[in-house]
């Protein structure tokens, strides 16, 4: 009787027969030399980092996210404080009306004329900078 042809083992690793472009093989052929590791672990090793960079681009489309989110936030808070400067203001300008202080009143109206100003850089989206901010 002939001996039984023994059976490969079947392993959980596939293979895969792949046509690399030249740029895409130097590149492997360059890593693993320079690593003194085999080809196939340069592979394999690219391989199992693609999840972790699609996670990287995802990570990167929040924080953009993130940074748009607090740039209109800041826009909106410096808006308020402008706002409120702007109504103080007026406030203080009418007072000084009603008293006949012209000197406050050129005080005030100036001031009124700066925070437009301002209010016109916040609306056209220019950086804007606050004294003491």
């Amino acid at each position: 009787m002939a001996p039984r042809k023994s059976r490969k083992k079947v392993s959980a690793a596939r293979e895969y027969k792949l046509r690399l472009p030249p740029a895409l093989s130097e590149r492997i052929a360059n890593d693993a030399s320079a690593q003194g590791k085999p080809q196939s672990r340069i592979i394999i090793e690219d391989l199992e980092a693609i999840p972790y960079l699609r996670s990287v681009g995802i990570f990167d489309t929040l924080i953009k996210d993130m940074d748009y989110t607090l740039s209109r936030y800041s826009a909106r808070v410096i808006l308020s404080d402008i706002t409120d400067d702007f109504l103080q203001t007026v406030r203080e300008a009418v007072e000084a009306y009603k008293k006949e202080n012209t000197a406050e009143l050129r005080k005030r109206v100036d001031k009124i004329s700066f925070l437009i100003r301002d209010l016109e850089q916040l609306k056209s989206g220019k950086p804007h900078k606050r004294p003491g901010g």
